[in-house]
């Protein structure tokens, strides 16, 4: 597989773009980013980032139906950029560049809908962090299939993106925002531990709601201000949440 090296835009280029979007707002329902990358060269704003990797972006899924694709697009993005550490993985500039560089073509695609709207919210949303960064990392239609990967990436499974599934698949963008948004989230062993208890109950009962995602969170938050849940392992979290899903649910026949 070829190689590419990924780009990012300055923080000058980064203002500029946001300052004067009602000015570039024209060119984002353009077929392509020849304005962009013309106008971000003539003010030095797009840079080699220096981060190598195979070229992913020939390998993205198109597929109509969004829950197909923003799976199999976790699963290319996060394989891919694996290295990346999370403290670049959380730069804005790094994803608004690509947005407006290398991956132009995947967000007019993601996020048409919204760009031929021409509501100026939807398309910024598009392109650049408007929630605060956090936040942002889980709704940005790019940076949040690395996060999705980087929370449920379980490495030394046969699948280790098994835990991935459950997330895609159950109300990605609203179910993503709502595991990410608690605090003991940033721990991939929780995740870990969470993931895998409705995971269980999902392929015994066939079928899980909202509902089950938002009583476990809820719950190991609140665990979490009493119990050093750092201390535990993904095993324990697992068996917390069985209880906690048990009580509210019913037992489960493999529980």
């Amino acid at each position: 597989m070829t190689k590419i090296r990924l780009k990012y835009v300055t923080e000058n280029a980064l203002y500029d773009l946001k300052t004067e979007f009602e000015n570039y707002k024209e060119h984002y329902h353009d077929m392509n980013n020849e304005w962009f990358i013309e106008h971000l060269n003539k003010i030095n704003g797009l840079l080699d980032s220096g981060i190598e990797c195979d070229n992913f972006i020939e390998n993205l899924n198109y597929n109509e139906d969004y829950q197909i694709s923003d799976f199999e697009n976790t699963k290319i993005i996060y394989s891919a950029l694996k290295d990346l550490d999370p403290s670049t993985a959380s730069d804005e500039r790094l994803w608004v560049g690509l947005a407006h560089s290398q991956l132009w073509n995947f967000i007019k695609y993601r996020r048409k809908n919204e760009i031929e709207s021409n509501d100026g919210n939807k398309i910024q949303n598009s392109f650049f962090f408007m929630r605060g960064n956090k936040r942002s990392l889980y709704v940005n239609c790019i940076s949040r299939l690395w996060w999705t990967g980087y929370l449920t990436y379980d490495e030394g499974a046969e699948d280790p993106f098994h835990l991935t599934e459950i997330i895609c698949k159950n109300a990605f963008a609203s179910t993503l925002l709502l595991v990410s948004s608690n605090n003991f989230i940033s721990n991939r062993k929780i995740a870990k531990g969470y993931l895998m208890s409705l995971k269980e109950r999902e392929k015994t009962e066939g079928k899980i709601s909202r509902y089950h995602f938002v009583k476990a969170a809820k719950y190991l938050n609140n665990l979490g201000s009493a119990t050093l849940l750092d201390s535990l392992d993904y095993i324990e979290i697992k068996e917390i949440v069985d209880e906690v899903l048990n009580n509210e649910f019913g037992v489960i026949s493999n529980s």
